[in-house]
């Protein structure tokens, strides 16, 4: 379960995505936030330092919280881990899916996820679109024992929303390598590219607090259409 200020920040971080501080590029004050939501100082403060941390904002003494340049639309924002819906609001993010099916770990996933050999898992291939454009061609091989209620109907949605909200197993952090590919025929025609054109290829495993691997995916991003960002603070 989300801890009180991170359920703050996200909400604040949704306010700032769908454009709630445009106009004015400044956060509200803290009192203006304990009242909105009903919470402590202290964790109105402990939300602000988050949204500073991960760059969305910072503070000018006696001033007030402002907003940075905001980013480029169609970036997935690396230091963001719930997922693409999330990265990309407010664009649409729809999702077809290719496969879903059980299958049990062999000896390769075993050895990734840290599992025993035999683990039940979901096996969910989803060609994902932002604002009807191909992004990203995506396998997913999620640990049945710690989301046991995964089906194509949540596939089809954002499942970091359901993992997070829904299981009781919010995710906590995420490895991922980024490496130049070429891509396959399979891949090119789900992709709308051509077979040996480039892609941006993602290796990544996504823990939950008590370090178990509940996710191992392989990604192939569109080059053309994916866009990585990654905010920087000095903080």
């Amino acid at each position: 379960m989300r801890t009180k200020y991170r359920e703050v920040f996200a909400a604040i971080e949704k306010d700032i995505l769908f454009g709630r501080y445009d106009d004015t590029r400044k956060l509200r004050t803290e009192d203006a936030y304990i009242e909105e939501y009903n919470v402590s100082r202290n964790t109105v403060r402990n939300a602000i330092d988050l949204l500073v941390k991960r760059g969305y904002c910072f503070p000018i003494q006696g001033c007030g919280v402002f907003l940075r340049h905001k980013r480029p639309a169609f970036c997935y924002d690396l230091e963001n881990i719930n997922g693409l819906t999330s990265n990309m609001a407010p664009l649409s993010v729809t999702n077809d899916i290719l496969e879903f099916r059980e299958i049990q770990a062999d000896e390769k996933m075993a050895e990734k996820m840290e599992i025993p050999l035999g683990n039940p898992l979901y096996y969910v291939v989803r060609m994902r679109s932002v604002e009807q454009k191909p992004y990203v061609y995506e396998i997913n091989y999620f640990n049945k024992l710690l989301m046991p209620k995964l089906d194509e109907h949540i596939a089809q949605s954002s499942i970091f929303i359901y993992l997070n909200k829904e299981t009781r197993q919010p995710v906590s952090f995420m490895d991922l390598v980024i490496k130049a590919v070429k891509i396959d025929a399979k891949v090119a025609q789900a992709l709308c590219l051509n077979e040996g054109d480039p892609g941006l290829y993602l290796e990544g495993f996504t823990m939950i607090r008590t370090g178990e691997v509940v996710q191992y995916y392989e990604c192939i991003c569109h080059y053309e259409n994916a866009r990585f960002f990654k905010l920087s603070s000095y903080y």
